[in-house]
């Protein structure tokens, strides 16, 4: 399976892109009860993750309650989406790294280079 990646986006539609996770969108968009059955899918007899991923985001458990989310990066930007659906709360974080050079030169440190010359980047 192919990944989607160097997605483009703002702090609005990912907050209306949250907002429709937490079940609170147009129902013309998504019913409720479809997005209720799709997220319930990934989750065991116990109410606990049963897989890591699915549906598009990660699965995790952290002190007894389900968290979704997705992040990503992209030369000198992350971003990370994660939320709650039971208690109805969500973060999202945007990072700016500064400089493509930067980030070249870190990557190029990350992958071993002894300089970012030597990185594909450059």
């Amino acid at each position: 399976m192919n990944r989607v990646g160097a997605l483009y986006t703002t702090i609005d539609d990912l907050s209306r892109f949250l907002v429709l996770q937490l079940g609170h969108g147009p129902a013309s968009v998504v019913p409720p009860a479809r997005l209720d059955s799709a997220f319930n899918a990934v989750l065991g007899p116990d109410g606990k993750p049963a897989t890591p991923f699915g549906i598009g985001f990660g699965v995790e458990r952290k002190g007894g309650h389900n968290f979704y989310g997705h992040n990503g990066d992209v030369a000198g930007f992350s971003a990370l989406l994660e939320f709650d659906r039971d208690r109805q709360v969500g973060i999202i974080v945007l990072k700016d790294h500064g400089s493509l050079g930067e980030q070249v030169r870190l990557t190029a440190e990350r992958s071993g280079a002894s300089d970012a010359s030597e990185h594909p980047l450059s």
